[in-house]
């Protein structure tokens, strides 16, 4: 009877094993980002408040001079305004094309009003989904303006569901 017991209990460790496959193969993307001037909508009262959008469009490149392989859209919008301290909150999203599909990307951005893409500014999020040969992406970014504040590099650390 014990002995059943364990052939039984093996039998479920290995079925269990089984039925959850092996983590998915992670995959990095490292691009660059021209920064351009923002887009503003500037929502009353005139100045920073809750609900103004900030938006930018530029080229990804695959390395900070290197030839353009895609392009990307951002918006920002401020969900929290300490206008004492200037820090806002922004709710960030941002579309990355390239040729072989599109990668979603969002999080939460907290600065000193007016100086998201100071050199040296990083900031962290969640990718979110994908189209094309980035469907069923999961994983998470990081975002570094680089010196000269023209320059954005974006990490991307992902797996692909099959």
């Amino acid at each position: 009877m014990k002995s059943d017991m364990k052939k039984i209990c093996g039998l479920v460790v290995l079925l269990a094993g089984l039925a959850h496959p092996a983590s998915a193969e992670e995959h990095k993307s490292i691009t660059y980002a021209d920064i351009e001037a923002p887009q503003v909508v500037d929502i009353a009262p005139a100045g920073p408040s809750l609900g103004d959008m900030y938006m930018r469009h530029g080229v990804k490149r695959s390395a900070p001079d290197g030839p353009v392989i895609g392009r990307y859209y951002t918006q920002a919008i401020i969900v929290f305004h300490d206008p004492e301290k200037s820090k806002v909150a922004r709710s960030y999203f941002s579309e990355q094309i390239l040729d072989d599909g599109s990668i979603y990307m969002t999080d939460m951005v907290e600065t000193i009003h007016g100086r998201p893409v100071d050199p040296g500014h990083v900031h962290e999020g969640a990718v979110v989904g994908g189209t094309g040969k980035y469907a069923g992406i999961k994983g998470t970014y990081t975002v570094e303006v680089l010196e000269g504040g023209t320059t954005a590099k974006t990490t991307i650390s992902y797996s692909l569901d099959d």
